[in-house]
This record gives C-alpha cells, sequence and structure tokens, in this order.
C-alpha cells in the first residue's frame, strides 16, 4: 500500500502545469524575461491572466519577434495581447472569458505551427461571441 501511495505522489508531482507566467512586472515587452515568473524558452506552456501580474502589471505587447516559441498559450480572465510582430506556437492556444482579447496590429502576424496532441487548435470560450476582423481584403 505505501508503495502504490508513493507512486501516486511522484506521478501527481510530475504532472505538467503551466509554470511560466506573464506578470508584467516592468513594462509591456514580451521579450523582455523580467516580466515573467520564468523566462519562457521553446516549447514552454506559458499563462497571460490578470490575476498573475505584478508591479507594473502591464499588459504584453510583442513589437519585435517573439525570442521563444511558446508551445501551449492560456490567455484568460480580461488578459489582453498585442501582437505587432512575430509570434508562433506549436500546439494549442485558448482564449477564455469576458474581455480576453489577443489583437494583431500592423504587421502582427500569429502561426500555430503544430506538432503537440492538439496542433493548431485555437480554443475561445466567450459567452458573447468571436470576433474575426480583416482590416484587409484579397480581391
Amino acid at each position: 500500500m505505501k508503495q502504490m501511495l508513493l507512486i501516486f505522489s511522484l506521478c501527481c508531482s510530475i504532472a505538467p502545469v503551466f509554470g511560466q507566467n506573464w506578470t508584467g512586472a516592468i513594462d509591456s515587452d514580451w521579450n523582455n524575461p523580467s516580466n515573467w515568473s520564468t523566462a519562457p524558452s521553446n516549447g514552454d506552456d506559458i499563462v497571460i491572466d490578470p490575476a498573475n501580474y505584478t508591479g507594473a502589471m502591464a499588459q504584453p505587447i510583442i513589437s519585435s519577434n517573439s525570442n521563444f516559441t511558446p508551445a501551449e498559450m492560456l490567455v484568460q480572465n480580461g488578459a489582453h495581447l498585442t501582437i505587432s510582430a512575430t509570434l508562433n506556437t506549436t500546439d494549442r492556444v485558448e482564449v477564455i472569458g469576458n474581455g480576453t482579447m489577443i489583437t494583431l496590429t500592423n504587421s502582427g502576424a500569429f502561426s500555430l505551427i503544430g506538432g503537440g496532441n492538439n496542433a493548431r487548435l485555437i480554443f475561445v470560450d466567450d459567452s458573447h461571441g468571436v470576433v474575426l476582423k480583416s482590416l484587409y481584403s484579397k480581391k
């Protein structure tokens, strides 16, 4: 019985969690490692949630290409992510809660490049609907 409890405890302690939280502690610069609980690197899962904001409590802005490629990305609880450069992700993106937004401005580009279990999946949970809008159209 003790061995089973030990194995169960070990399995629970190594379960994957979103560990890289945006804090916005210094400014809105996505590439500033001081704005993260732990600076993310390629393949990390990240969370953007105002509940984790500290210091300057700035919303993230990607104004130069992201210097890392996250796997899963969770944007929730009224967070705003502005992309004015390029952001690639390799798995899924979840946008959850009223007022939560991912905005592409100027020449911003957002790509889901696949590879994970839920590759190229965008999940939006908002009781008010979803708006996808383009400023340009191809004729």
